[in-house]
């Protein structure tokens, strides 16, 4: 991240886990912000805008399928709290709840990118026609 902030005025930056994501995993002693250095308010003003996808429930979609999936389906909706809990009092912040279809739940999250676009870059967008 910090090299696209060095660069040259970037118009969007999208990270897959924010800074502050890493206190729900935190597993102490002491809290994660003082152990890095840091303020839990400072990590909340790095991010304009904060698109949170729900992790679907055991019975919406949650599975093993995803190797990269470690935890049980409760546990990750523990964890999924725990995010929700760690980002509470960003301005700017957006749930994209679980879809029976991730195509569903990913075109929500381009929506809303799109709408955080800068009106220069909107222009530039390639949006594909509607069946």
């Amino acid at each position: 991240m910090e090299a696209a902030i060095e660069s040259e005025r970037p118009a969007i930056m999208l990270c897959d886990r924010g800074t502050v994501d890493g206190s729900a995993y935190w597993p102490g002693p002491g809290d994660l912000w003082s152990a890095v250095g840091t303020t839990r308010e400072e990590q909340l003003a790095r991010y304009h805008t904060v698109i949170h996808l729900r992790t679907p429930s055991a019975d919406g979609g949650y599975n093993h399928a995803n190797r990269l999936r470690t935890e049980s389906a409760a546990e990750a909706a523990l964890l999924d709290a725990r995010i929700v809990d760690a980002w509470k009092g960003h301005p700017h912040r957006v749930e994209v709840p679980n879809a029976a279809e991730f195509v569903v739940k990913a075109a929500r999250v381009l929506e809303l990118i799109r709408a955080e676009l800068p009106e220069c870059c909107k222009a530039h967008l390639l949006v594909r026609p509607q069946a």
